[in-house]
């Protein structure tokens, strides 16, 4: 049976979805396109329900048919699904996934990237992404961060998001705390660090690289606890990096002397 309607009760429970106090209160979130749905079944992720445009049908069926039928499938009309989307150009599936149970392995970890209320969803979404391919272990994020589960952030991880551990820290500092009595060097990136192209991490150092909020940096309580505070040179006349770019650089500096 379509979807006729955007009155329908699904199409009203996954607009909902859309929301943070919704999706906490119901520990699901949702992600839309081809390339978030093949990634999530590559990584096995324990899929909810799947909503597709008609035309998406059409092609993709074979696809679709080798879902396990525990996950419902609804079908709706292509004006119903283009209405609800939040994509610009939308492809036709939609997805509903169950919170996920993250856990980062801190006796293992070798690096960990710390988010201090970071804002833009699109900034984080592209930070994860870098994390997943430079090969950090996990990402910890402040109470005040943007919710990771913001279909925003998941779209700009391009995938990465099903392949990396994200925590939220409820007690950001007292975690903090607790990486540097594991022996972490905690590394803070400030705009009044020291200026250096190079990572000041000692090489072979369990390291925690911590980046702030894109207007006000680290909170002063956090950057208290830094064992380091750094930051990249400018050369040019611009006053500072984006936060997503200026964590790309820094992150894979501090994996450079790894790879050697």
């Amino acid at each position: 049976m379509v979807i006729q309607s955007k009155q329908n009760r699904k199409i009203k429970q996954i607009r909902k979805l859309f929301t943070h106090k919704r999706r906490e209160l119901e520990k699901c979130f949702v992600f839309e396109g081809k390339k978030l749905f093949e990634e999530a079944l590559k990584s096995a992720v324990p899929l909810e329900g799947i909503l597709v445009a008609r035309r998406f049908m059409d092609v993709n069926r074979h696809q679709l048919d080798a879902i396990s039928s525990e996950v419902s499938i609804e079908v709706v009309e292509n004006h119903i699904y283009d209405q609800l989307s939040r994509q610009k150009n939308p492809e036709g599936i939609l997805c509903v996934a169950k919170y996920f149970d993250f856990q980062i392995d801190l006796q293992h970890a070798r690096h960990l990237l710390l988010l201090d209320e970071i804002a833009d969803p699109g900034n984080l979404g592209t930070i994860i992404r870098t994390a997943d391919g430079v090969g950090y272990d996990g990402i910890v994020c402040s109470e005040k961060t943007v919710d990771f589960y913001n279909d925003k952030v998941i779209r700009a991880t391009m995938g990465s998001f099903f392949h990396i551990p994200i925590y939220k820290a409820d007690h950001f500092e007292a975690f903090l705390q607790g990486l540097k009595h594991q022996n972490f060097f905690v590394c803070g990136t400030s705009l009044n660090g020291n200026s250096s192209p190079k990572s000041p991490i000692p090489r072979h150092s369990k390291s925690a690289l911590i980046l702030g909020n894109e207007s006000h940096g680290m909170r002063p309580q956090i950057e208290t606890l830094c064992d380091f505070s750094w930051k990249l040179p400018i050369y040019g006349k611009a006053e500072s990096l984006n936060v997503a770019v200026a964590a790309g650089i820094m992150m894979y500096l501090t994996v450079i002397g790894d790879k050697k």
